[in-house]
This record gives C-alpha cells, sequence and structure tokens, in this order.
C-alpha cells in the first residue's frame, strides 16, 4: 500500500461516524482463530505476540452486493516505520474481479511511527466471503498485535480524505468533437484485417470488429495510421504490397485496402482522419514514382530523384475522378506523418501547395492539417495556401518528458499511473500559430524510460489516460487528439487474437493458432504466487478490451458537447483529474479519476446537477490489473446524497445526469 502524508492518516482515522458494520477481533479472540499453535504464541497484556512464525485465519460471510467498501485495520502494542507482519484477504463466492484474488493488503505502515495499519478492500459485488489471513513471527518479528477490525466504509467515515469538486457551468472551456477520440488505426494489423473484411469473406470478423470499435468510443481512425502513410497506395492493396517491399525489402503482415476500411468505418459511424503519402504517388501506368528525393524514395532505391510535385497532384485529382477517393468520404485530411524527419521544410511545403488545391476543389469545406515544422508557415503563406490549412500537427510532447538518466528510472505501475507528460507545456508552445493544434498522435507513455510491453496494457495506463487526455479536451484551439495505436500489443488500446502472459504481464499474438485450454489454477494467483497459476490466457480470435480503451469510451462521452471551468481542493493534495461539461444532448457528465490507493470522498459543487446519475465507473486491486476479469467495470443507477460520492482506491468514474 502507498505510504499516504501523515497528515491524511490522521484525519482518516479521526473522521467521525460509524459503521453499518463492523467486526472487531480483540488479542484472546485472534489467539482462537484457525491455525493458532499454542507454542508459537504468547499473551502479553493485550498484546499478541509470536514465539515463531505462525499463520492465523478467519473468514467473514455476508450477502452478495451488501457492501462496496471494506476497511481492514491492525493495531500494535508499539509503532513501528513497516508493519512487523502480513495480512491477506481473499474475498470468495464471486466471478467478478477481485473475487479470489490475493491482496496483500498490509505491507507497509502508512506513515513511520504508526500503530495503525488500515487498508481499504473495494468488495466484488457477487462476493460472498472474506478470508483473513494473519502472519505473525517472519524474520524474528515479534510484534504485538492487539487488535484486527473489519468494518463497512460509509461517506461520514471518509471526511479526511474529502476532496471538493468545484463546476462553473457559465466558463466554458472547449467543444470536443469527434476528432478528439482517435486513434491510428495501423492498417497492418491481423484484427484490423479480419475486421475490415466483407462479412461474406472466410475469417471475417466484421460484425464483431464494429460492435466492438463501438463499445471502446472510438469516434475518429486515422487512416493508415502514423509511418505507414508513406508505404501506402490508396489505389489498391497490390500497389501498398509492391510499395512496401521496396521500402522495407520484406511483405506487410496484413495490409487493409482503403475502400474495405472506409467502408467499414462508415458502417460504424466513426470519422476518418486520411494522411495522404507524401514520398510516392501511383502514376497513370501503375508505376510507382518518388514526389522528390527524400528519405523514403532514398531508402526504397531511387537515386537523385527529380521532383514530381505536379504528377503527384495529377495523381491525387485523378483518384478523385475514378472514384478512388469520393467527396465526404474523408472527415479530415493529414498531408503525411512527421515530415520532419524526412524531409527538408522547402520540399514538404511544396507537396502540401501541390495537394492543398487539389483537395480544396474537389473536396470543399474538409478540415486540412500539415506537420508542424520550423520555418512551413512562411513557405506556406509564399506559395499561397497557408489560408486553406485548417490545423498544424504536434505529437508527442518530447522537450515535456523526462530523459532516461540512473537516477530517474519509473518503470513501476504507481510512477505510470501518476506519469504527468505535460500536454499544457507542449500545447502552449503549439499556442503561437493562428491555426488549430492538431494532436494527430499522441500518448501518454514515456518510451525510455517506462517498459511500456508491461505497463501499456496495465490499470495504470487507464488511470495515466485518465490523468492526461483532459488536457487536450479543456484547450479549445485543439481540433484533434490520436491515440497511438487501437491495435498493438505494444502501443496499443485493444489486442487481437492474443495471449496474455499473466506472469511477465504482457500480451503476445496468437497467430491464428488454436490454444490449449485454460486449466484454472487452485491455489492462489498471478499477484501473490505466479508459479502456481496458469501462466497463460488466451483469446483466440476476440477483441480484448483493456483500461485504457474503457476510460477513453468515458471521456468520448463528451463528444459533441462541452468542457466547462472545474477545479478540486483538498486538505491533501488530490491528485486525480477533473472533467466537466456535457454530451451532445446537453445532459450533465463529470468524470473523475482517484490514482491513489485509498478511497476519497468527493463533495460536488454544482449547482443543477441531478441527484438521479447514471454511473459507470472501472477499478482495480492492483495498478497491474490488465485483461479483463483482472479489473472491475460497473454500471448503476445511483442517487447523490448531499452531493456526495465515493472514489474507491484506483478508479476512474463518469457520472451522467439524469
Amino acid at each position: 500500500m502507498m505510504k499516504i502524508t501523515g497528515f491524511l492518516l490522521v484525519l482518516l482515522l479521526a473522521a467521525p461516524g460509524f459503521a453499518a458494520f463492523e467486526r472487531r477481533w480483540n488479542a484472546a479472540e485472534i489467539a482462537g482463530w484457525p491455525g493458532a499453535v499454542p507454542e508459537a504464541l504468547r499473551r502479553d497484556g493485550n498484546a499478541l505476540r509470536a514465539r515463531k512464525p505462525v499463520l492465523l485465519e478467519t473468514k467473514v460471510h455476508f450477502g452478495r452486493g451488501q457492501y462496496r467498501l471494506l476497511r481492514l485495520t491492525v493495531r500494535t502494542a508499539e509503532s513501528a516505520p513497516v508493519a512487523p507482519f502480513t495480512v491477506i484477504a481473499l474475498f470468495q463466492g464471486g466471478r467478478e474481479a477481485g473475487n479470489h484474488y490475493w491482496n496483500s493488503v498490509v505491507r507497509a505502515g502508512i506513515t513511520p511511527g504508526s500503530d495503525c495499519y488500515d487498508s481499504f478492500l473495494t468488495v466484488p459485488a457477487d462476493a460472498t466471503e472474506l478470508g483473513i489471513k494473519l502472519r505473525l513471527g517472519d524474520r524474528g518479528g515479534t510484534a504485538g498485535i492487539t487488535d484486527v477490525t473489519l468494518a463497512e466504509v460509509t461517506p461520514e467515515q471518509l471526511t479526511g480524505s474529502e476532496v471538493t469538486v468545484s463546476v462553473d457551468p457559465s466558463k466554458r472551456l472547449a467543444s470536443p468533437t469527434a476528432f478528439h477520440f482517435g486513434a491510428n488505426v495501423v492498417g497492418n494489423f491481423p484484427g484490423i484485417l479480419a475486421g475490415t473484411r466483407p462479412a461474406s469473406e472466410p475469417g471475417s470478423r466484421r460484425s464483431d470488429f464494429i460492435r466492438f470499435v463501438q463499445s471502446t468510443g472510438l469516434r475518429a481512425a486515422r487512416y493508415p495510421g502514423g509511418t505507414e502513410s508513406h508505404w501506402f497506395l490508396p489505389e489498391s492493396v497490390g500497389a501498398t504490397r509492391r510499395l512496401f517491399r521496396l521500402t522495407e525489402r520484406r511483405d506487410p503482415a496484413c495490409p487493409v485496402g482503403w475502400q474495405e476500411f472506409k467502408s467499414t468505418m462508415k458502417e460504424a459511424g466513426i470519422k476518418i482522419i486520411y494522411q495522404l503519402n507524401t514520398s510516392f504517388y501511383l502514376d497513370d501506368g501503375n508505376e510507382i514514382r518518388p514526389i522528390d528525393d527524400t528519405y523514403f524514395p532514398r531508402k526504397a532505391g531511387f537515386r537523385e530523384s527529380p521532383p514530381r510535385y505536379a504528377e503527384a497532384a495529377a495523381a491525387l485529382e485523378r483518384n478523385f475522378r475514378n472514384g478512388v477517393f469520393v467527396p465526404g468520404d474523408v472527415d479530415y485530411w493529414e498531408i503525411g506523418n512527421e515530415e520532419f524527419a524526412y524531409m527538408d521544410s522547402g520540399r514538404y511545403a511544396k507537396v502540401c501547395a501541390a495537394f492543398i488545391p487539389v483537395i480544396a476543389r474537389y473536396d470543399p469545406g474538409r478540415p486540412i492539417c500539415v506537420t508542424g515544422m520550423k520555418e512551413l508557415p512562411e513557405k506556406l503563406k509564399a506559395l499561397g495556401v497557408w489560408d486553406q490549412v485548417t490545423g498544424v500537427t504536434t505529437h508527442y510532447p518530447y522537450a515535456a518528458w523526462p530523459r532516461p538518466t540512473p537516477g530517474y528510472l519509473t518503470a513501476d505501475y504507481r510512477s505510470f499511473a501518476n506519469a504527468d507528460v505535460r500536454f499544457s507545456k507542449n500545447l502552449a508552445h503549439s499556442a503561437g500559430s493562428e491555426k488549430n493544434i492538431s494532436v494527430s498522435e499522441s500518448s501518454v507513455y514515456n518510451l525510455f524510460t517506462y517498459d511500456f510491453n508491461r505497463m501499456q496494457p496495465s490499470f495504470a495506463l487507464g488511470l495515466a489516460l485518465a490523468g492526461n487526455w483532459p488536457e487536450l479536451l479543456k484547450n479549445g484551439k485543439v481540433d484533434m487528439a490520436v491515440f497511438h495505436d487501437f491495435e498493438s500489443n505494444y502501443f496499443g488500446l485493444t489486442r487481437y487474437d492474443a495471449g496474455f502472459d499473466e506472469v511477465g504481464r504482457r500480451f503476445h499474438s496468437l497467430d491464428g493458432k488454436t490454444p490449449p485450454p485454460r486449466q484454472e489454477g487452485s491455489d492462489g494467483n498471478w499477484f501473490v504466487n505466479p508459479a502456481k497459476s496458469n501462466s497463460v490466457r488466451c483469446y483466440p480470435k476476440e477483441y480484448v478490451p483493456s483500461p485504457g480503451s474503457e476510460v477513453m469510451a468515458m471521456l468520448s462521452a463528451f463528444a459533441g458537447g462541452s468542457v466547462c471551468a472545474a477545479g478540486t481542493e483538498s486538505a491533501f493534495g488530490f491528485p486525480g483529474t477533473v472533467l466537466a461539461g456535457t454530451g451532445a444532448g446537453g445532459r450533465p457528465l463529470l468524470f473523475v479519476s482517484n490514482p491513489l490507493e485509498i478511497p476519497v470522498l468527493v463533495r460536488l459543487r454544482w449547482p443543477g446537477f441531478p441527484a438521479e446519475c447514471a454511473l459507470r465507473r472501472i477499478d482495480a486491486d492492483s495498478f497491474a490489473a490488465a485483461a479483463p476479469g483482472e479489473y472491475r467495470r460497473r454500471n448503476a443507477d445511483i442517487t447523490l446524497s448531499g452531493g456526495r460520492f465515493i472514489l474507491p482506491a484506483r478508479s476512474v468514474t463518469l457520472l451522467a445526469g439524469k
């Protein structure tokens, strides 16, 4: 458990009120728990001490759904900076996440010198039993245990960890659109390929894919997705294969054709951000031609290629005339991807000047964004196309990220859950232009300091996303926010046809192979004893959600609505994030994240916010929870009493007023 400030500890322990349920065991009663061995224990006044290691156990039974949050407290005769014992809590009786999960609830004192070790337990909705294991005497410890208490947590008990959320609906900050809830939908992953195949074809997962995409809250798809734009030709999959072989000297894994992708996204109701290839085009003789002597043409073997800007523009115009592009199919045009890495601003400006007039003529009124590069605005003004540019792209906030140094290694879940990629600093750097800020690719991790293979699918990612993405939604100049990526075993919000290593906490592709049947372990789980758990969980031909996709689904409720001014006040420096506003229909929305390992009480000050609400929430017993079944989902109708509600530890919550 995370160490909490001593001030917050005092407030929590001194909170007034009583629990609806409380069970207390004194030293004599603990000595009677199963597992107690007379020669291993001794009484010392009102304390119980161990002569040698011993494991004591007891069970508490309750009805399904009877309790939502419990507090387990162990008091000792002496204060100590580190808990001189181990307590494990195990919920059983149901199948919801949290059942059969060994919660090692007391690992360290909340604050140095405390004689009270306190942990909060979120109760699975279908659990009927809580087992408590108390381990004494390890490493020669002789700590005296005076009592153990299990109590239901009520709002009155959490007044010390209270957070006041104040909302001013009259101060409107921004109006998020579908483009603020996008992702790179890279046309080179098996789930995208299977999901965009016509339903009549063998291996198609089109209907499953569309249902899944809609459930994730994805509202916009950037295609072909990042660097793939330099390898992709919209005329045919065959042309893309030829180009990929030229640049990469191998076959693409599973390229998705433009027409199949477009029809699937339209059926799903997803906006399309289309990236034009700034390195190559297909001429009228079906030959691949370089646009200029830049990085990818040189990589493909073209040397000292003459500029062909007019020919590239003619190829784009031809694609409009022959139906490859139909006006209205693309919702936002993007000229390339990260050209600052592949060509100078002069060459890129000429590509933009070739393409933009064609787009404006054949698809008038559609927004167009260009790669952010120094001196580009002046060059585009000189070429007469700057006025037709809607936005300038910015990707990862590189300058704001802490760099890897021996003293800064944050590859742990707690640090990741509280990661701050300082979007506000990056946006301020981009705010000098009169154009919109188009965040056409970004995320919430630092590749240099996080083990992203392990961190990326975790609940910590969901909390990092919840803590950072709202910054992009509050800024009125941001017209696009695209996550990198939708499907991937490394970066993605989802996986397809994947296995999950419960010990290593990593996904891997099944490559279409039929996995062996899963054998449920009978002793513990990955968190306490991974050696005795089944190490791989498999999802053959399935689309797998993640905590990150669950958070994006909550945030996307703001699409078509508005974001207004909101802030928090607390006595302990609450690190969570708040987003307030309305949905497309004017329904009031409140989004709150809690990255702490303790619950907090929210007191909402929002004039007119309804007491009757629809609640959507995810929470977990561990930052490392990743696969479905390791974290909890809750959807319910609730009534706010006095504008108060409890945020469980490690949770993300969306309230929608009725």
